[in-house]
C-alpha cells in the first residue's frame, strides 16, 4: 500500500524524544533500583531497529504503512549511524528518513526522565507483575512532559513507561510509551517503543503511530 505522505512531514521535528531533562535527587529505593538496572545498560545500543510506521487522517481512516528496518553502519563520536537496509515502500524514502526520532535505542537510560518526583500514586499489575506506579513531572523549555512508571516490587526494574509530552509546535498530543524485557546478554533494556502523535499540517489533522523494534544489542565503542 501507498503512503501519500504530505511533503510538510519532512520539515516536522520532535526533538523532544531525544532531550535528557536536567536530573533531580530521588529517594524512594524501589526508584533507585529501577535507575541502577538501566544505568547498567548505559552502554549498549541497538545494533538493529525496526519500524512500523501508519499514518492515518483526520477521520482515523488509514493512509498506509510502512516497514522499515535499520542497521548500524558506522560510528561518529561514539554514537551509532544507522542505515536503511529495508524499505517496503521506497517511493517515500524520504519519509523514512526523516520519521520521528527517539533516544532510546541509542541511550536506554534515557528511558525514565527525571524531574519533579518521582512519587509513587498506586500499584497494579502490569505483564502480570505486581508494581508500583510513579508519576514525575518535568519540562525541557516549552516542552512538558508527564511520565508513568511501572516498576516491578520484587525486583526494582522497570515494566512500563509512558511520557505524555505537551507544548510542542504543531502537535496536538504527543505519547512515547516503553516496553521492557531482557537481552540475549542478560541486560535489562527497552524491548519496543510506540510513538503515537497527532499533528496539524496543512489545515489538516493526521495521527501517526510508529512502533519501534530494538535487537541486537551491542557495546557502544570507546570515544577516540
Amino acid at each position: 500500500m501507498r503512503i501519500p505522505f504530505p511533503p510538510v512531514f519532512f520539515a516536522l521535528t520532535l526533538s523532544v524524544l531525544s532531550l535528557h531533562a536536567a536530573p533531580a535527587p530521588t529517594v524512594d529505593p524501589l526508584w533507585q533500583k529501577a535507575r541502577q538496572a538501566l544505568a547498567a545498560s548505559k552502554t549498549l545500543v541497538a545494533d538493529e531497529v525496526g519500524t512500523d510506521m501508519e499514518m492515518m487522517d483526520g477521520d482515523g481512516k488509514s493512509m498506509g504503512v510502512m516497514h522499515i528496518v535499520e542497521k548500524i553502519s558506522d560510528w561518529k563520536d561514539a554514537e551509532p549511524v544507522r542505515t536503511i537496509v529495508s524499505n517496503d515502500n521506497p517511493q517515500h524514502a524520504a519519509v523514512a528518513r526523516t520519521r520521528f526520532r527517539i533516544a532510546v535505542p541509542d541511550h536506554p537510560e534515557a528511558a525514565l526522565r527525571d524531574g519533579a518526583g518521582p512519587r509513587r500514586i498506586g500499584s497494579a499489575l502490569c505483564d502480570g507483575k505486581p508494581c508500583a506506579i510513579f508519576l514525575v513531572d518535568g519540562n525541557s523549555g516549552a516542552k512538558i512532559f508527564s511520565s508513568k512508571v511501572w516498576i516491578d516490587e520484587a525486583s526494582g526494574l522497570p515494566v512500563r513507561v509512558v511520557h505524555d509530552f505537551s507544548g510542542i509546535p504543531m502537535t496536538k498530543s504527543l505519547r512515547e510509551s516503553i516496553t521492557f524485557g531482557r537481552s540475549g546478554n542478560g541486560a535489562w533494556l527497552p524491548q519496543s517503543t510506540v510513538v503515537d502523535a497527532t499533528v496539524h499540517m496543512l489545515f489538516q489533522e493526521l495521527r501517526i503511530v510508529s512502533k519501534y523494534t530494538f535487537r541486537s544489542w551491542i557495546p557502544r565503542p570507546a570515544p577516540a
